[in-house]
């Protein structure tokens, strides 16, 4: 076997570098600025220079391959680049008026759109979809070997590092090793994976091979996962309206995380779907999406839940589009029975740069929708922003003046002092005063002087500063008075709510407030238990949040006609914020009398 000659490397690398010029330099402006971020001191534009030549790194990829495929002239290539290389130059200059959440959002959507169009952009005109895919199979085994070459080669090399630093005494600094990552991420990463991009386009068309490793791993892991996912999704939806409990939080990552899996496997099973050996592949690419179905209605009725209690965030948003999208494409290949997969990443692309910029755009419509929220919490308390007024107001509940502070705090850090200055009706410039303004401490400047402006006490967004959080905690429950009752469980609130009572099962729902529990058999409300009274009088005047330790568990009882439930308490955890008790955790025994059988 005959080694690769330097000469062919050395070709190689040259042919590499004439076919994606602007590739590799948008590759050395990334190393070159990572590299200074690791010398430091590291300055804001540093990171968004390094995003936006990330960013060149698809983006001219795309253009490249593009031209190659549509046969476009090199001068109008030329053209192209140097119209990219103006867009990324304004995206640059416009990204530091943004803030640091923004910047990152903005440019995690930004560099997947740029990520798709190197998958779609050389395909653009063509109606057969067999090129595409193997096009875009060899940029990903392309791209997942040079990850791999770079790893090993980073490990061996630092490993010879240390041995030069350990056995020979000559000092290896420390910054070497970071500084090896970077240029095997940057130069050694790129120029491996560029050279492997495939040129004979005419040749994919025609190309009919598929890994048969990758159908097995597709076929035998990917998709039977996603069955059984979207089984226990299912299932938590029968639960939800049976119990009439609201979604749980993170459903969100849970229905994202199985799209996208379910997705990957329908892209990587997509050539196999009409062979006789695998026609089932063919209904699971037309039903995926019909069967995400009945999750994305979940999805969309928690965050909703969520948007009407707390306004419209951009989590809250991409999580709307993301069902919209997911909807859109169960229409589209549940009523068509299309195999166009390239509409996946083409529509995914697009939505991601519609959602980045414009009115319509996460961001506005965000800062639009917690806007609209503050002035209703305002006026609701008779209080108006324009006029600064004088003492506190009591009268203002500690929810409010929370939910106050939290939105300021939003549009401080993701839309900037500008932001704020309009909700208050103050300049910019003091919204930056008081953020350089560390006069009444821990933190929270421009929210402490936007509620001293609005005449009100200031309440942090978690606890409040006026706020005491309360633990109390007894011995180890011992011996139970069990006398009358049926059924003995014990709990940990969170997570535990459900428990069996013979034939039958209860629930209990922490209240919109967190100060009493619901029970519920069924479709029926039970009773209420509530837990403020007994928690606050076993609190007494405890304020520094060490605990308190109690010489019994604490006793609730509740009753409704022939259900009576006990509950004895060992810890609890809350906040007390003025007369409001809000309960985070609690453990113990719960006892049930009057249930167990329909």
């Amino acid at each position: 076997m005959r080694l690769p000659s330097l000469w062919n490397l050395v070709r190689r690398t040259a042919d590499t570098a004439r076919r994606f010029p602007m590739t590799l330099v948008a590759a050395l402006v990334a190393a070159g600025i990572m590299l200074l971020m690791v010398e430091g001191p590291s300055n804001d534009w540093m990171g968004r220079l390094w995003a936006t030549a990330a960013t060149g790194l698809a983006g001219f990829t795309a253009v490249a391959t593009a031209g190659e495929r549509l046969e476009i002239s090199t001068s109008r290539r030329w053209l192209l680049d140097l119209g990219l290389t103006g867009a990324l130059v304004l995206l640059f200059v416009t990204s530091l008026t943004w803030t640091d959440r923004m910047a990152t959002l903005r440019f995690v959507q930004i560099m997947l759109a740029a990520h798709l169009a190197v998958a779609v952009l050389p395909f653009v005109r063509m109606n057969r979809g067999h090129g595409f895919w193997q096009f875009n199979r060899f940029l990903f085994l392309r791209y997942l070997l040079a990850s791999f070459f770079a790893l090993v080669l980073w490990i061996g090399l630092a490993v010879a590092l240390l041995a030069v630093d350990k056995l020979l005494g000559i000092d290896v600094p420390g910054k070497w090793y970071p500084h090896l990552a970077v240029l095997l991420g940057y130069v050694f990463h790129p120029l491996f994976f560029l050279a492997g991009v495939p040129a004979d386009y005419r040749g994919l068309d025609e190309l009919d091979e598929y890994p048969v490793g990758l159908k097995v791993f597709t076929q035998f892991v990917l998709i039977p996962l996603v069955t059984v996912y979207l089984a226990i999704l299912t299932l938590y939806l029968g639960r939800v309206l049976v119990t009439r409990t609201w979604p749980s939080g993170w459903i969100g990552y849970l229905v994202s995380s199985v799209s996208a899996v379910g997705v990957l496997a329908l892209l990587l099973v997509h050539p196999i779907r009409e062979r006789a050996d695998s026609r089932w592949v063919n209904r699971y690419g037309r039903w995926l999406f019909v069967a995400l179905l009945p999750s994305l209605v979940m999805l969309v009725v928690a965050v909703g839940k969520r948007i009407g209690q707390y306004g419209i965030t951009e989590p809250r948003y991409f999580l709307v589009v993301l069902a919209g999208w997911l909807a859109g494409l169960a229409l589209f290949y549940g009523g068509t029975a299309s195999r166009n997969i390239k509409v996946i990443p083409a529509t995914l692309g697009a939505f991601a740069v519609l959602t980045a910029f414009g009115p319509w755009g996460a961001y506005a419509v965000g800062e639009r929708s917690q806007a609209k929220r503050f002035r209703a919490i305002l006026a609701a308390n008779g209080i108006r922003p324009a006029a600064r007024m004088g003492g506190a107001s009591a009268s203002v509940a500690v929810t409010d003046r929370r939910e106050l502070a939290a939105i300021i705090h939003y549009l401080q850090s993701v839309h900037g002092p500008a932001a704020v200055g309009r909700v208050l009706g103050v300049p910019r410039d003091t919204v930056l005063a008081w953020r350089a303004d560390a006069v009444g401490g821990g933190g929270d400047q421009v929210e402490r002087h936007a509620m001293t402006r609005l005449g009100l006490t200031y309440v942090g967004r978690w606890s409040g500063t006026d706020a005491r959080p309360i633990w109390l905690s007894s011995n180890p429950i011992g011996v139970v008075d069990v006398a009358g009752y049926e059924f003995l469980h014990q709990f940990n609130l969170p997570p535990d709510n459900r428990f069996l009572v013979g034939a039958d099962s209860i629930v209990l729902v922490p209240n919109a407030t967190n100060d009493s529990l619901v029970v519920i058999r069924g479709r029926d409300s039970l009773l209420r238990i509530d837990l403020g009274t007994p928690i606050r009088a076993a609190a007494g005047d405890q304020r520094d949040g060490s605990g308190r330790a109690l010489a019994e568990p604490i006793v609730i009882d509740a009753a409704a006609g022939l259900v009576a439930i006990r509950l004895v308490l060992q810890t609890v955890s809350a906040n007390l914020a003025d007369s409001v008790l809000t309960v985070t955790s609690m453990t113990g025994l719960v006892l049930v009398r009057g249930l167990g059988s329909r």
